[in-house]
C-alpha cells in the first residue's frame, strides 16, 4: 500500500548497495574511499567526524563488537598501535581522483576491482565479463 502511494517498488534497500570482488591489495584503498565518502559529500571535515564510520575503530581503536578487523587491517603493524597510526597515516594524502572514479566504475558496473591477471582469473571462473566494454 505505501509503495503505491510512493509510487515504489521492490524492498527498502533496493538500489542503495552495491558491490564488487574486490582483490586484497585494492582494500585499504576501498577504506580510504568509503570511510571519505562523508567527506566527499561535505556532511564533516574528517572521517573521524562521523558517528557511523568504522574509522573510529581502526584508527583511535574505539572497540566496536560489531566490526572484525580484516587480515590486511592486520597486516599494517605488529601491535593495535601501530596498525592504528599506520591506518591514520593512510589519510594524511587525499586519495586520486583516478582510484574514486575507479572504484566507482567498478561497484557501479558489478565489475572486479582489482589488477589485470586478477581480473581475468576472476572473470574464468565465473564464465562473464568482469570489466566494463570499451564503449562504457
Amino acid at each position: 500500500m505505501l509503495r503505491r502511494k510512493y509510487q515504489r517498488s521492490g524492498t527498502l534497500w533496493e538500489g542503495r548497495f552495491r558491490s564488487s570482488i574486490t582483490q586484497e591489495k585494492t582494500l585499504l584503498h576501498c577504506h580510504r574511499y568509503i570511510e571519505l565518502n562523508p567527506v566527499r559529500a561535505e556532511m564533516v571535515l574528517q572521517p573521524k567526524d562521523y558517528s557511523w564510520s568504522s574509522y573510529h575503530s581502526n584508527a583511535p581503536g574505539q572497540e566496536n563488537k560489531l566490526l572484525k578487523p580484516h587480515a590486511i587491517y592486520k597486516q599494517l603493524g605488529m601491535t593495535a598501535q601501530d596498525r592504528q597510526k599506520i591506518y591514520r597515516q593512510l589519510f594524511r594524502s587525499k586519495l586520486k581522483s583516478e582510484v574514486i572514479d575507479g572504484i566507482r566504475k567498478m561497484t557501479n558496473g558489478n565489475y572486479v576491482l582489482g589488477n589485470e591477471r586478477f581480473k581475468e582469473k576472476i572473470g574464468k571462473m565465473l564464465g562473464r565479463r568482469v570489466t566494463p566494454s570499451d564503449a562504457e
